[in-house]
C-alpha cells in the first residue's frame, strides 16, 4: 500500500497578518506531521480567478488535497489531529467550521 500524501495549499494576500500567522502555524504543524505546502497569492495570475474572487475577503484559506479545509485561523492541535487521522484512515476530513 502506498503512503498517503498530504498537500496543503495556503491561499493568501500580501501584507495580511492573519495570513502570516497561518503560515507560521502550518510550519509548526509540519514539524510533527509531514505534508507538502503550496502557497498561492490571490493577487497573482497563477491563482484561479474563481478562487481569487471567492476568497478575497476570507483569507487565509487552506485546502487539503485540493479541497477546502479551513479559513481565517489555524487551530494547530485540530489540524495536527486531522492530518494524523487522514494518514491513518485515508478519509478526507470535513471542513473546519
Amino acid at each position: 500500500m502506498a503512503a498517503r500524501q498530504i498537500v496543503l495549499t495556503l491561499f493568501h494576500t500580501e501584507r495580511c497578518g492573519l495570513c502570516e500567522n497561518a503560515k507560521e502555524a502550518l510550519f509548526r504543524v509540519r514539524k510533527t506531521v509531514p505534508f507538502a505546502l503550496k502557497e498561492i497569492s490571490l493577487n497573482k495570475p497563477e491563482c484561479p480567478k474563481d478562487l481569487a474572487e471567492r476568497y478575497v475577503f476570507d483569507v487565509p484559506v487552506v485546502h487539503m488535497n485540493d479541497k477546502f479545509l479551513l479559513q481565517h485561523r489555524v487551530d494547530e492541535q485540530r489540524l495536527k489531529q486531522t492530518l494524523e487521522d487522514y494518514l491513518h484512515t485515508g478519509k478526507q476530513p470535513d471542513p473546519f467550521v
